[in-house]
Formats: structure tokens, sequence, C-alpha cells
């Protein structure tokens, strides 16, 4: 959430596979254009659709952000949705348990990257608790630097990982 509190209030910011909307929820006194998509509605912040669809319009986000939300095994029209409301420079910001890229987030940055996106930051991401004490992710900010879809490549990423407890 630090990196959308450090941008405009006038950003139009989507979060995909929202869950309960924590991110509008939070920000919602200071950046009102947050659009929360689910396929379940946990509460009213949530508006129900399929993310391979959304209501919006082509052109029209400053930020989309996937949070632990690429689960369906359509992962590529998520991304293909993304660009497509995307506005060109736009930033699309990707976290995901490290375990999904196999060791291996450069071939998910160059698939990415072949639809039209440029990375232009990765970070490997450790949180701590009680509860967890090490679990992994990975963090990744794509810009959107073409208005046309490059490369009809097909995205896949490994099942999640757990540790038994």
């Amino acid at each position: 959430m630090g990196y959308v509190r450090k941008r405009s209030a006038n950003l139009v910011i989507v979060d995909m596979g929202c869950g309960d909307a924590r991110l509008a929820r939070t920000l919602k006194s200071t950046h009102p254009n947050i659009h929360s998509f689910d396929l379940v509605a946990l509460n009213d912040h949530v508006q129900v659709c399929d993310i391979a669809h959304t209501p919006l319009n082509n052109d029209s986000v400053d930020i989309v952000i996937f949070c632990l939300s690429l689960m369906g095994t359509n992962l590529t029209d998520f991304i293909h949705e993304a660009h497509r409301i995307l506005r060109l420079r736009g930033t699309m910001k990707i976290i995901e348990i490290a375990s999904r890229f196999e060791n291996q987030p450069q071939k998910f940055i160059r698939k990415i990257e072949s639809m039209g996106f440029q990375c232009s930051k990765t970070n490997s991401l450790e949180e701590k608790s009680k509860s967890s004490p090490s679990q992994y992710f990975y963090a990744f900010d794509f810009a959107k630097t073409s208005a046309q879809i490059k490369s009809k490549s097909i995205l896949t990423l490994a099942p999640c990982l757990h540790k038994k407890r």
C-alpha cells in the first residue's frame, strides 16, 4: 500500500482479484478512484466480475494491481485485460509467491515483456510474522510500453507451494 499512498490521489487504480478490497477500504479517503474486482463480493467495496473482462474502458487506468490473484488457468487473459485498460506508460504491479516462478522469475519477466510491457522493478520480499516465520514473494512493476499486445504467448505459473505446519 505504501507505493499507492505515495502517488497522486487523482490516479485511477484497479485491484484485480481484490478479496475483501483492503486497498480500497484503507485508502478510500485519499484515493477515491480505486476499483476493486473479484468473483465474489465480500463487502460493498467489491465489484463482482471476471478479471479477464472488466467493465472499464480501454486506456483508462493508471495502475493495475495483481496481489496473489493470478490463480486462474486463464492468467494470460488477466494480463491481456490489464494491457487493454492501462494507459500507455501505466503501471502493472504483480505480487506473487516465489515458488510459483520455479526459481525462474526472469522467464516470467520475458513473457510479460513480450506482451508489450517493460519491467521497471523486481523485488524479492520476505515477510516475517509469529504465525508464519518465513514466506517469500516476488514483486514486479511493469510499465505498458505498447498500444497493442505484441505477443500472444501463453503465460503459466506453478501451483503455490505451502509448508506443512
